[in-house]
């Protein structure tokens, strides 16, 4: 409706002042009954519900059908009754009502995010499109926060699995079952320590939140080369976060290989030795690209000589 009545802008001045100024009153009279309109329904929608809850077998589905609505636009309406009803806030009340259909049955769900309903009070919001889109991110750093807090817990079984697992075995040589022990609980310790670093670069993450969010498409900004370097700043964080968030997944993946007895097999299985060279090649060519970025590159060496960059010259 809001779009129609922009296609038809009235031209005032084709009345008298007084016609003018009567007809503007009943223009914003109309609005009022635009506004509200959602509210109403949604009210008699909501009052035949409760009197058909007693009632199974779709009675209330079938009751908003023979009015020609559908299901879906019933509980939207239902929703957006039931929001107004709840927001104590005069000012509040005013503002969702001048939001489009579309975003009022967005704030409506019950599964909206208090954040996000937040930020269309608060006028950061004015979109469809931009709340949907501040949803998504806050719904995807709620993902990862949960990846991390299970990554921790899953990190901490594994120590246990692993002590019991010393405790059954009893090799020979009981001091290098110590040693090998000790030195597993050290890697998983350090472990817990980077998923610990890893938490509080996704806090500080939080804590900018609010400057991405002002960004209508991140990623799309990001491939646009459009970043101001606070946001550059930013982005690399996010994904420095998840690099290391993988990477130290895979690692422990890895925990208890000492006991792996697996040499021999190597030995004399061709396939599966060329198989197991391809994946040191590949770490260490991942170990060279890590060395690169902390500036840690080895110098080249010739003949048993290392040459570094001045001698190059």
């Amino acid at each position: 409706m809001n779009e129609l009545a922009n296609q038809l802008e009235f031209d005032y001045s084709l009345v008298s002042q007084e016609t003018s100024s009567k007809l503007r009153a009943l223009s914003n009279q109309l609005d009022g009954i635009y506004q509200n309109y959602s509210v109403a329904v949604g009210e008699v929608l909501y009052q035949a519900q409760q009197e058909l809850a007693s009632y199974d077998g779709g009675t209330f589905q079938k009751w908003v059908e023979s009015n020609r609505i559908s299901k879906t636009k019933a509980y939207n309406y239902i929703n957006t009754y039931r929001l107004v009803q709840n927001l104590d806030n005069p000012q509040e009340k005013e503002i969702f009502l001048s939001q489009p259909k579309s975003l009022q049955y967005e704030m409506s769900k019950p599964s909206a995010l208090p954040e996000v309903n937040q930020a269309v009070f608060d006028g950061d919001i004015t979109t469809h499109k931009a709340y949907k889109e501040l949803e998504r991110k806050l719904k995807l750093q709620e993902q990862i926060t949960s990846d991390l807090t299970d990554e921790n817990s899953r990190l901490k079984s594994a120590t246990v699995e692993v002590k019991e697992v010393v405790k059954e075995i009893h090799p020979p040589d009981y001091s290098e079952a110590l040693r090998l022990s000790k030195s597993y609980q050290e890697r998983a310790e350090a472990a817990e320590g980077r998923n610990a670093f890893l938490e509080s670069q996704l806090s500080q993450l939080s804590e900018q939140r609010e400057k991405a969010q002002l960004l209508d498409d991140m990623d799309q900004v990001i491939k646009q080369g459009n970043l101001t370097e606070q946001q550059q700043s930013l982005a690399s964080v996010k994904d420095t976060i998840e690099f290391l968030r993988k990477a130290n997944r895979f690692l422990a993946s890895f925990g208890g290989i000492e006991y792996l007895d697996i040499q021999k097999i190597l030995l004399s299985n061709a396939q599966l030795k060329g198989e197991m060279q391809v994946l040191s090649h590949k770490l260490e060519e991942l170990l060279r690209v890590v060395k690169n970025m902390l500036g840690q590159s080895e110098p080249d060496i010739i003949d048993g000589v290392f040459l570094d960059k001045e001698s190059e010259g």
